[in-house]
């Protein structure tokens, strides 16, 4: 890089970049030395092999060293290999740095950038392994296509990503421009190549000042870059270097052209055109975005890549960005500091006119003024009197129209009073709709609404707010930082998978009973959620290696057997004598089976072959003579238990399936996928009836005990419920954050309890008072409520009448009869 001091000039920094870019024009003749040296340092080996790697093709050469498409056997894939030129590696200090730097880069880990897979030498000769992507280089893309600004803008924001993390890092580029940018075939992604120029920010001051060398593409430099300073290594310069590719997708061009000493020489004093000159279609906002990365000094540039990221991303949401145009002051001030000499001569005689004009200004003034004096005391009389009679009829009129102005207040004020009362009125019969239309499917939002006392204040929360107000009271509890659960079968317990153990809470409102300690032996827990027995006295869990088994009326330590391969789901027998746990070695479907654990001492009973993959469900029937399991590419399978064959399976129809539960009287299983369908199998007739969510995948599912409703959690963070008999989803609940693993139904039905991905346990009421009306047979002249018993009066022209409210309907009995006349109050 050509040396330089924050003090030099322009005239004393143009030389020696002539003599600089004299030695790069040489670098043709040392590139041909170079690679000749590479071929002697191979020939101890194959040709085609570097070390462990089979070199496959060429991908590109340049001054640092040469790109192969080459393959590593070990890791069986293909990759980029970097080997410097031999003359570089006869430099013991180019190669420790080469080593170094290549070691920082390696550390780097993002999507828009090239990984570095390994560093090392081999032979003593230094070399890189990276990612191999498929695709053209960003100057190649930019060649066959024009970029709209807006998508020039988000192209940016992935580069400059990119290079924030990198900064973030501590490692610094230096050598940006389209030619280092791949573009990903496969989806689009800008991938940042090439960190042969990358340095370390403790470091990069003695690298710039002490090689000598122009370092990096004359076109993409920054003004330090090619001045030489001590600052050239900073992020400011690679934030240059995106402000120049980023006029290029806009404009077509570099700011700057010409050949390299002349374009050295434009970088350094020259200020940048403005690319809506070039293509006038370059919104302003993206074209200042564009300027303040091109500033001359660093400081007045972005501090960091990461502010050039909140920038564009305003321009994208048409917000305001935060940089700000350069005004005409401060074109004028930088053009001042290009040519002091010429500035200086134009103040003077700009102040000296100044001066002039002045004086000339200031003694015309005071002239007029005098005569502008005599004027005024001229006409002064005169106007005096005209005034004082146009006063007294102003304020003769100004009183009329006050008293008019007053009545038309009083009128307006019974005008806006009886307004906001219609207005009241109707806001809150409003709100009480909105009530009606959303408490089925997101009771809390129905709270919301109703305690809102902009539309609801609470001289107007009568019996139907009241009413509507029970009506929303679905959520029992909820409790954060939960993981899978487990409901004990007379539905007073709920068993959690904690880090440390099982936490058992009581299921009528979240608080702790006790905790079961995790054995020593177990390091993880499996991705299902725990069993209770049916017996209520015994606790099932899956771990990592393991199947834990825990006696809870007895004070003793859990059985632990471990497993052969990897534990996915898990089932007690109906009679509590029997685990089924299904089984498998990831990538190996043959490994899966269903393994029958004695309940008592945990060890393997039996297994059951199941080569249709990993095994991510399963239900044992209420009769306990069936098991079915459903596995990852969406089969399901039906397991006599006495004889243990498979005696009905099912080919997929759809992705994995997650979810498995037989209808409480057996005759048919519902199954939930990955992608959205939600099956019914009648087991008699083996035939299907599905129906798809359109909206995400399903993950859950359960059937309420009296077969009519089943209920999916999805990722889409739903609980939804579905009719049985038509197989079409009624509505959906709406209290959780993340996606639905896990719906089970207690309590005979009359609760639910639900868990997310992001640790929200949610146990629900599920039988809410219905919406029931019913014709009293008289007419109604007046109705109230009691805050007492819960009961409506209705007063009617023949006597008193008390509605008793329960869940079932309203049920009315006459309580009062006048001997004659009417009630009207």
């Amino acid at each position: 890089m050509i040396r330089g001091g924050s003090g030099d000039s322009l005239p004393a920094i143009v030389p020696v970049a002539a003599e600089r870019m004299a030695k790069l024009r040489s670098l043709p003749d040392e590139l041909h030395a170079t690679l000749d040296g590479s071929a002697e340092a191979f020939a101890s080996e194959p040709a085609e092999f570097f070390g462990r790697y089979r070199l496959i093709r060429p991908l590109g050469r340049g001054g640092m060293g040469t790109v192969w498409l080459a393959h590593d056997p070990q890791l069986s894939r293909d990759v980029a290999l970097k080997i410097p030129h031999g003359s570089h590696r006869a430099d013991d200090t180019w190669r420790g740095r080469f080593l170094r730097e290549a070691r920082a880069a390696a550390q780097l880990d993002h999507a828009n950038i090239c990984p570095i897979h390994e560093v090392g030498e081999i032979d003593g000769h230094p070399y890189m392994t990276m990612g191999c992507i498929t695709g053209p280089s960003l100057k190649e893309w930019l060649a066959q296509r024009v970029v709209v600004p807006p998508q020039a803008a988000r192209m940016m924001i992935q580069l400059a990503t990119a290079v924030a993390y990198a900064h973030s890092r501590g490692i610094v580029h230096r050598d940006l421009k389209p030619g280092n940018v791949l573009v990903d075939e496969s989806d689009g992604r800008l991938i940042l190549t090439d960190f042969g120029l990358a340095k370390s920010t403790a470091d990069v001051d003695a690298t710039i000042t002490q090689t000598g060398i122009l370092m990096g593409t004359p076109a993409y430099m920054s003004p330090e870059q090619a001045s030489g300073l001590a600052a050239a290594g900073g992020p400011a310069t690679d934030i240059y270097s995106l402000g120049v590719m980023l006029f290029e997708m806009l404009t077509g061009e570099t700011p700057f052209r010409g050949t390299p000493r002349v374009l050295l020489t434009r970088i350094v004093g020259d200020e940048p055109p403005s690319p809506r000159r070039l293509n006038d279609a370059v919104p302003r906002d993206l074209e200042t975005i564009v300027l303040k990365c091109l500033e001359k000094q660093p400081e007045r540039r972005y501090a960091t890549a990461t502010a050039l990221v909140e920038d564009l991303q305003r321009f994208l949401d048409h917000r305001p960005i935060a940089a700000r145009p350069i005004t005409w002051a401060g074109r004028m001030g930088k053009w001042m500091k290009r040519r002091p000499a010429v500035a200086a001569l134009g103040i003077v005689s700009f102040v000296a006119l100044v001066g002039l004009s002045s004086l000339g200004i200031a003694l015309w003034y005071k002239a007029e003024q005098r005569n502008a004096d005599l004027r005024r005391l001229l006409t002064a009389e005169g106007e005096l009197d005209s005034q004082k009679r146009e006063l007294n009829t102003l304020q003769h009129e100004s009183e009329q129209e006050q008293r008019r102005l007053d009545e038309l207040r009083r009128q307006a004020e019974a005008v806006r009073q009886q307004t906001q009362q219609q207005r009241d009125r109707s806001l809150f019969a409003t709100q009480l709709q909105r009530v009606s239309d959303v408490w089925r499917q997101d009771p809390e939002l129905g709270r919301q609404l109703l305690s809102d006392e902009a539309f609801c204040p609470d001289e107007r929360r009568d019996f139907t707010w009241h009413y509507w107000w029970r009506l929303c009271e679905r959520v029992a509890w909820s409790r954060p930082g939960q993981t899978w659960f487990a409901i004990s079968p007379d539905g007073t317990r709920i068993a959690t998978l904690q880090s440390d153990g099982v936490q058992l809470l009581r299921a009528s409102d979240g608080q702790p009973i006790s905790r079961l300690t995790l054995p020593d032996s177990v390091t993880a827990w499996a991705d299902t959620a725990p069993r209770f027995a049916h017996s209520d006295n015994r606790l099932a869990a899956l771990a990592s290696n393991s199947l834990v088994i825990w006696q809870l009326d007895e004070d003793r330590p859990p059985i632990v057997q471990p497993l052969e391969a990897r534990g996915d789901s898990l089932a007690w027998s109906t009679d509590d004598l029997q685990l089924f746990v299904g089984t498998g070695k990831p990538g190996d479907p043959q490994s899966s089976v269903i393994a029958i654990h004695d309940a008592t001492t945990g060890t393997i009973q039996a297994t059951v072959p199941f080569d249709m993959g990993p095994i991510l469900g399963l239900a044992c029937s209420h009769d306990g003579k069936r098991l079915a399991a459903a596995t990852m590419q969406g089969e399901i399978a039906v397991v006599d238990v006495a004889s243990h064959d498979i005696v009905q399976q099912f080919p997929p129809t759809s992705s994995m399936c997650h979810g498995l539960r037989f209808f409480p009287d057996d005759s048919r299983l519902a199954a939930a996928s990955s992608d959205g369908n939600v099956t019914i199998i009648d087991l008699a007739t083996q035939q299907r009836r599905a129906a798809n969510a359109h909206e995400a995948g399903l993950y859950t599912v359960d059937v309420h005990p009296a077969s009519k409703t089943l209920l999916t959690g999805s990722d889409n963070a739903l609980v939804s419920v579905w009719d049985v008999a038509e197989l079409t989803k009624q509505f959906s609940l709406r209290r959780h954050r993340a996606r639905v693993d896990r719906l089970a139904f207690f309590d005979a039905g009359r609760r639910l309890a639900s868990w997310d991905r992001g640790g929200q346990l949610i146990v629900w009421n599920w039988n809410p008072p219905p919406v029931e009306t019913r014709r009293l047979e008289m007419p109604v002249t007046k109705m109230a409520r009691s805050a007492i018993n819960d009961c409506l009066y209705t007063v009617a022209s023949d006597g008193l009448t008390v509605v008793e409210r329960n869940p079932v309907d309203l049920a009315a009995q006459r309580v009062f009869m006048p001997g004659r006349g009417n009630l009207l109050s």
